[in-house]
C-alpha cells in the first residue's frame, strides 16, 4: 500500500493536494472542510479557529476520504493534535475526530471515534436506512471512557482485519496501547463489511491538526490480537 501523507506538510495548490518536494498527493478528496498548510512542524489544520486567520478554516465540518477503494485488511495511523471543541450550539456528544474504514458509501462503513466531546471512544458500523444522512450507526462494542488529551499530540491507529470465520475485527490504538476492539460477526446490521473500501477522516466542531497519515497492510488477525 501507499504511504499517503508523510512528514511533509500539504498545501492546497490549484485545487490539488501536493506535498512539498513535488510529489502529487491525489489519493484523497475533500467533501467538506479544507486542508491548510501550517508552519513547521508540518501539520494539517481543519476547522481550526485557534490558528492565525491565514491558516484557519471557518468550516465546522471536515470530511476527507481516499479516492481508492481497495483497502481491505488495513491499518490507518496518524499523529493527531486536538485543540478543543467549538462552544457554539449545536453541541453533540459525538463532536470530535473519527476515522473511517471499509467505506463503501456514506451510509455503509465502519467509524472509529477517537476523540469525542463526551470523552468516549467508540467503534461503530453505519448501515443503510435511517435519519443520519441515509444511514444508522450501531455500536459494535461497549464504549469506553477515555478523556481527550487536548493540546497534546497523540499517535492513533485503527485497523480492520477479516477473520477466517467471516467476521471482521476492528481495533483502536492510542499511543501504542489497545484501547478498544470490536468484532462484527453480522449479528448487528447485517453481514460484516468484508469487502475492501475507502479509508477516511471525519471531524465535527473540532479544532485539530494532523500529520503523518499512513495506510499499511494490517497483520494477520491472530498476530494483531496479541
Amino acid at each position: 500500500m501507499k504511504r499517503f501523507l508523510g512528514a511533509l506538510a500539504l498545501a492546497v495548490l490549484a485545487g490539488a493536494l501536493r506535498a512539498e518536494g513535488g510529489s502529487t498527493i491525489d489519493d484523497f478528496e475533500l467533501t467538506s472542510g479544507e486542508v491548510r498548510r501550517v508552519p513547521v512542524p508540518p501539520v494539517i489544520a481543519a476547522a481550526d479557529s485557534g490558528l492565525p486567520p491565514e491558516y484557519a478554516s471557518d468550516s465546522s465540518v471536515f470530511r476527507m476520504r481516499s479516492r481508492g477503494s481497495d483497502y481491505g485488511d488495513v491499518e490507518v495511523s496518524l499523529e493527531l493534535l486536538d485543540l478543543g471543541l467549538r462552544a457554539e450550539p449545536p453541541q453533540n456528544a459525538w463532536d470530535g475526530v473519527h476515522l473511517w474504514l471499509r467505506y463503501q458509501h456514506p451510509a455503509y462503513l465502519y467509524a472509529i471515534s477517537v476523540n469525542r466531546r463526551d470523552d468516549r471512544v467508540v467503534i461503530k458500523k453505519k448501515v443503510p436506512g435511517g435519519d443520519s444522512y441515509g444511514g444508522t450507526y450501531l455500536d459494535l462494542c461497549e464504549t469506553r471512557r477515555l478523556p481527550v488529551p487536548y493540546g497534546r499530540w497523540q499517535q492513533v491507529s485503527a485497523a480492520a482485519v477479516n477473520r477466517p470465520d467471516g467476521s471482521v475485527r476492528l481495533t483502536l490504538r492510542i499511543d501504542g496501547k489497545l484501547v478498544l476492539e470490536a468484532l462484527d460477526d453480522g449479528s448487528l446490521g447485517g453481514p460484516p463489511i468484508a469487502r475492501p473500501g475507502r479509508i477516511g477522516l471525519r471531524a465535527d466542531n473540532a479544532d485539530f491538526r494532523f500529520r503523518r497519515l499512513l495506510a499499511r497492510p494490517a497483520g494477520s488477525e491472530s498476530a494483531r490480537g496479541r
